[in-house]
């Protein structure tokens, strides 16, 4: 009998750990959550704030030079973003919100270099998820971006995103195959090294 109680009382004792295990997964998980969703909300909150420069229509060297600044500062927070959270820990709204979002600040920076005349390097490099000739070359634009910070705006997309915006870029533009960038609109597909970036970038090579 004693054994009986004993083996019920483990029974007990066990599963009030694994619930509790549980709900403080739950709750982590929670809060995690949370936390993107503010930091996406913030993100939303500043690329808003390009809007109204924007709409003013206003741009002189003192307007173009905080304009710079601003993007640059949205993308230094993409790429921080990026780093910490990777694709898998994003519910699908909150992935599709910073593609979209990711699109607005190249857009941004396209009018940037339209209107103020700048030498900037807006770039929009497409990606897919567990491919290493991905991973590779989101790694030599991002050496290329801390080389550059004040002269490259990257914005790094999901190529398998389910958003209608992504999709209809990636027909837009024509692209099969990823990795791929999109750069003085000019589409460059297929994994590129340090060497060839810096030529289409910088020294407007063509790539064959």
């Amino acid at each position: 009998m004693k054994s009986k109680k004993n083996i019920y009382l483990s029974i007990v004792v066990t599963s009030i750990l694994v619930i509790s295990s549980f709900l403080i997964g739950l709750s982590l998980s929670s809060i995690y959550q949370s936390k993107i969703i503010n930091q996406i909300n913030n993100l939303d909150y500043e690329v808003q704030q390009l809007q109204i420069i924007t709409l003013l229509g206003y741009y002189s060297p003192t307007a173009c030079d905080y304009l710079h600044s601003y993007l640059n500062e949205l993308a230094y927070k993409n790429a921080i973003y990026s780093s910490i959270y990777n694709d898998s820990t994003l519910s699908t709204t909150n992935l599709n919100t910073i593609m979209y979002l990711r699109v607005e600040i190249w857009l941004y920076g396209n009018l940037l270099v339209s209107k103020c005349k700048t030498d900037i390097k807006d770039i929009l490099f497409f990606y897919t998820v567990n491919n290493v000739e991905s991973q590779e070359e989101g790694i030599e634009l991002n050496y290329i971006y801390l080389q550059n910070t004040n002269k490259t705006i990257i914005s790094a997309i999901n190529a398998n995103s389910t958003s209608p915006l992504v999709k209809d870029l990636i027909s837009l533009y024509n692209i099969s195959k990823f990795p791929a960038i999109v750069f003085d609109n000019k589409t460059y597909q297929g994994y590129l090294n340090y060497s060839s970036l810096k030529n289409v970038i910088f020294d407007n090579n063509s790539i064959s």
